[in-house]
């Protein structure tokens, strides 16, 4: 738009100058100094010398400011985006709040169901069925035992089973060997990842294999380990942790 602007100009300066010259066809033998006619060349020179330099000079302004609107242009996209990833921050940590709330609940759920069941007035077996029929509603688990320590002989004997076929045999131990025994002297949960050959199978529908993990979880009665939750799974359900924070709260 500029451009044409002062083309325009251009051109009526360049008209002026050639009517300027042709007015002295006119005066016919009038007697005109040649210093006029030099000082009419001049006078257009600079007039078109003017026109020139202010063209130059709002050029390089219109480029300046152009360049200032790119900069601030870019500095508003960066801005924009800076201020995209901080929301994106926010909102993950907002979400990752409200699950860390929502597993929060869901322990203290379960922390007060298995203290409830422990509590019981009834007899082992069915504290340990309870126990294992609700650990199993909660977790994926494919099989589990439930050992209690016998008042008479101190060993740990089997109160109740989930997922073991009625054949399958769980021996009692006495609390000082093995992993159970290390689990029971330690007071906490355990999670085995290596597992025995001879360790039981889970039966699933795509047939029988042995579990992934193993976890062995302490139930304690004023500091003293009365009894001991095995129980296997294909993955890591964390039950462990969640184990531990029972006796804390």
């Amino acid at each position: 738009m500029r451009t044409k602007i002062f083309l325009q100009l251009y051109t009526i300066a360049a008209i002026a100058f050639v009517f300027a010259l042709l007015k002295y066809s006119f005066w016919g033998n009038l007697d005109v100094s040649s210093m006029y006619f030099v000082f009419e060349i001049v006078s257009f020179i600079g007039f078109l010398g003017i026109i020139y330099f202010s063209d130059r000079q709002i050029r390089a302004c219109h480029s300046a400011r152009e360049s200032k609107e790119k900069e601030l242009e870019c500095i508003r996209l960066d801005a924009n985006e800076k201020i995209e990833k901080q929301n994106e921050y926010i909102e993950e940590l907002l979400r990752k709040s409200g699950k860390k709330d929502k597993i929060k609940e869901e322990i203290d759920v379960f922390s007060k169901k298995i203290k409830e069941i422990l509590k019981l007035d009834k007899d082992r077996t069915t504290v340990a069925k309870s126990l294992l029929n609700f650990i199993s509603k909660n977790y994926e688990i494919g099989l589990g035992v439930c050992y209690f320590r016998s008042e008479l002989s101190g060993q740990f004997t089997v109160e109740g089973v989930y997922g073991l076929e009625r054949e399958e045999v769980v021996e009692q131990f006495d609390g000082n060997t093995g992993m159970n025994g290390q689990c029971i002297e330690d007071k906490k949960a355990m999670v085995i990842k290596d597992i025995d050959e001879d360790y039981f199978n889970i039966e699933s529908c795509s047939g029988s294999s042995k579990p992934s993990f193993i976890y062995l979880l302490p139930i304690l009665n004023n500091e003293n380990v009365i009894g001991l939750l095995e129980l296997a799974s294909f993955k890591e359900i964390n039950i462990d942790r969640h184990w531990d924070l029972i006796y804390r709260s």
